[in-house]
């Protein structure tokens, strides 16, 4: 079997982004991490460019070029950008992983100098020798358009991981999907669609993602639009009629924005009751959902604090837990459950919830291969409630 290396750039979160990969490309295999945002990636099928708007976790894709020497890379990266056609001027740029001005501007001035002795017509895109963002990489098109590349200089001691970007992800693709959707609901807590793309990736089986997915915390749709965009039907259900009007109105226009889209149904239910029979009707279901994460806070919360949440968290979310798993047409589950930070640091979960769920499911991921937690967390840094998530399959 013929296998390709890949670079992928991971979010901020790198856990779940390698969890999502894993997922998403169940035969890949990670190499080495040359530093902590890059996993070096084996994979045995092609990696085009259209995979980073699947995945939300990672901030782009890069073939693997070579590893070579630091002081043979403006000489080698010549010899590559010297192959576009002649006469026609070339747009390069080049990201330091680390970071590093001093190495960019080293690499880019020598490059540039050893095309134009050859009489090569050269701009490079880096401002003020700095590492281009990605909005500056779709701005000028160093993603597939002829004369133009973007290249990733991956530092492993005194010798470098060079890699063309093949894909990067388009913040202003996700900024629709957030700022600009017509409803937002900032009392229950916003998901953000990054992670609800992961979630809903994390539901694949095999690589293959499911027929169909149900999300009974619906809130305001956020799962169910990205489920959408992966071309995948969904159901949604809310306790609340105020909410499933606002899912209503986000995914209508997300409808006119992205058509066509797979088709979409919501109606109201309480998630710690019986599965519904308009669920279990649908055959084989994947449920992707963030659960209810309990009040807000805007300090770091007391003990007494997170005691009044896990009051409230705890039991709709076991009887959640035990209602899916009565229900024969749901075999996996991606489940957002709240922690908390004290001001101390320390970590507190709903545990009697996390309790049952282990009692009928099975968690298929963890934070690495010896944690015992196997959960996977998400928290922003000025957070106090952050999300954990199960990938659960019925015991």
């Amino acid at each position: 079997m013929t296998t390709k290396k890949y670079c992928f750039q991971l979010g901020l979160f790198p856990e779940i982004s390698l969890a999502e990969i894993a997922s998403r490309l169940p035969n890949s295999a990670v190499l080495s991490h040359p530093c902590p945002e890059i996993a070096l990636v084996e994979v045995p099928e092609k990696v085009t460019p259209p995979h980073i708007r699947t995945l939300g976790g990672t901030l782009r894709i890069a073939e693997y070029i070579e590893e070579i020497d630091r002081d043979d890379v403006s000489g080698f990266l010549a010899n590559i950008l010297e192959q576009v056609e002649e006469g026609q001027k070339i747009h390069f740029a080049t990201t330091q992983i680390p970071a590093s001005q001093k190495l960019n501007k080293k690499i880019i001035l020598e490059t540039k100098k050893i095309l134009t002795k050859k009489k090569r017509s050269i701009r490079f895109i880096n401002r003020n020798f700095q590492n281009p963002d990605v909005s500056t990489v779709h701005r000028e098109r160093l993603l597939g358009s002829s004369g133009r590349s973007e290249f990733l200089v991956i530092s492993k001691g005194t010798r470098v991981i060079l890699a063309k970007t093949l894909s990067a992800y388009n913040p202003e693709e996700f900024s629709i999907r957030d700022y600009e959707k017509p409803e937002r609901d900032t009392k229950t807590g916003m998901l953000p669609p990054k992670l609800a793309l992961m979630m809903t990736n994390l539901s694949a089986e095999n690589g293959h993602l499911p027929q169909k997915i149900w999300d009974p915390f619906c809130g305001t749709g956020t799962i169910l639009g990205e489920s959408l965009l992966l071309t995948i039907p969904c159901s949604g259900s809310d306790i609340s009629p105020e909410l499933l009007k606002m899912s209503r109105k986000n995914l209508s226009a997300l409808e006119d924005k992205f058509s066509p889209l797979p088709s979409f149904h919501l109606f109201r239910h309480d998630a710690s009751a019986p599965v519904p029979q308009q669920v279990q009707k649908e055959g084989r279901i994947a449920v992707v959902t963030e659960g209810y994460l309990g009040p807000t806070f805007h300090l770091p919360p007391s003990e007494k604090d997170i005691a009044r949440a896990q009051k409230e968290v705890d039991p709709l979310m076991s009887a959640f837990f035990r209602s899916t798993a009565e229900s024969k047409g749901i075999e996996k589950m991606v489940v957002c459950l709240p922690f908390w930070k004290t001001k101390e640091g320390k970590l507190a979960f709903p545990e009697k919830a996390l309790a049952v769920a282990e009692k009928f499911w099975k968690n298929g991921l963890a934070l690495s291969e010896k944690s015992s937690e196997k959960l996977l967390l998400y928290r922003r840094q000025n957070q106090h409630v952050g999300r954990c998530i199960l990938v659960l399959k019925k015991r």
